[in-house]
């Protein structure tokens, strides 16, 4: 299965840019690709085992930069047979790569033995990351642009307003993964201790995590991305947990965009980037349902620095993605010999 957003162009007309990622949807790529003015591509074959998924998306990929002759290309890591279809096409068509560098390219033991060849290959290329946290214990190459770019958040967005006062029945929703880094035993653990509270875990949650849920926990399973929104915004507090100190939370930023209390995890990473928009958890469950409970208690502050928070951040993303687009256009020109 390839799920392309693409805008329609006619003969052989270049593409301006696209942005690529193995994976059926990512809210991230889509919103990198409209802030570059280029077209996110997904790719995700459907298929087992992951070797053949793997294979198949090469070709796929390969067919789709060959067809559309992309100004430039940025990709998503992990996983790394992206990167090195990626690194082919760039070198033999000549176009600019940028990689947007995820957290478990470099923490996810999945992928973290390949992040050495990943920061080689694209030695003069341009990493995307987050934060500057996530590689300062990796060897960059001096010549590698790095840029760091959070998740967009839209200028001008209009929030649901956020009530004064906490609801009779709050609802504490947790954008989940299931990836490992998650603590979803403890906030399983903290929906017990806290029966009065409903708790919503958005994404398909593995059988055995539903089997040990309290009643007072509901799974949305897979939902559009317009009813996933509204499951954010209906939150009197959004969830933004993770065990890894460098790791960011598109859960976080879904939330900032929509005034939504946040409690997050207390990592260093977390809190340079929310600061008083958020309450700090350690992750345990007296320690989630303690500060959820102080969350509700704290509304309007929280509102009131989220919006601060917001605006603040708006204006680093555009310098970066400005950067970012200069970058790109500017190895554009120099490849295609018209500086």
């Amino acid at each position: 299965m390839i799920v392309s957003k693409s805008r329609k162009r006619s003969g052989s007309v270049r593409s301006s840019g696209v942005v690529v990622s193995w994976i059926s949807h990512h809210g991230r790529s889509v919103d990198l690709a409209s802030a570059l003015e280029a077209e996110p591509i997904f790719v995700y074959p459907k298929i087992r085992p992951t070797v053949l998924r793997y294979l198949l998306s090469s070709v796929l990929t390969l067919r789709i930069l060959i067809a559309k002759h992309p100004e430039f290309v940025v990709f998503m890591q992990p996983p790394l047979p992206l990167a090195l279809v990626c690194y082919l096409y760039s070198r033999i068509w000549r176009v600019p790569v940028a990689v947007d560098v995820h957290s478990g390219a470099v923490n996810d033991p999945r992928w973290r033995w390949s992040f050495p060849l990943l920061a080689k290959l694209f030695e003069d290329s341009c990493l995307i990351v987050t934060n500057l946290a996530l590689l300062e214990s990796e060897r960059i190459a001096d010549a590698t642009k790095i840029i760091v770019l959070h998740d967009i958040l839209p200028r001008g967005s209009q929030p649901t307003p956020l009530a004064n006062s906490r609801s009779s029945v709050p609802t504490i929703v947790f954008p989940a993964s299931y990836a490992d880094d998650e603590p979803i035993t403890e906030i399983l653990e903290a929906a017990r201790m806290r029966p009065d509270w409903c708790w919503v875990l958005t994404g398909n949650a593995p059988e055995e995590v539903r089997q040990l849920a309290p009643s007072n926990l509901r799974f949305t399973g897979y939902i559009e991305q317009s009813a996933y929104l509204e499951v954010i915004r209906s939150a009197d507090v959004v969830l933004a947990l993770t065990r890894r100190e460098a790791t960011m939370q598109r859960g976080g930023y879904e939330a900032l965009a929509n005034c939504r209390p946040i409690v997050a995890s207390s990592t260093q990473v977390l809190k340079s980037f929310f600061a008083d928009s958020a309450l700090y958890t350690d992750n345990s469950s007296s320690s989630i349902a303690s500060v959820v409970d102080q969350a509700l208690t704290s509304l309007p502050s929280l509102s009131s620095a989220g919006r601060r928070i917001l605006e603040k951040n708006i204006e680093n993303q555009e310098r970066a993605t400005r950067s970012l687009k200069s970058w790109l256009m500017c190895n554009a020109t120099v490849i295609d010999g018209r500086a």
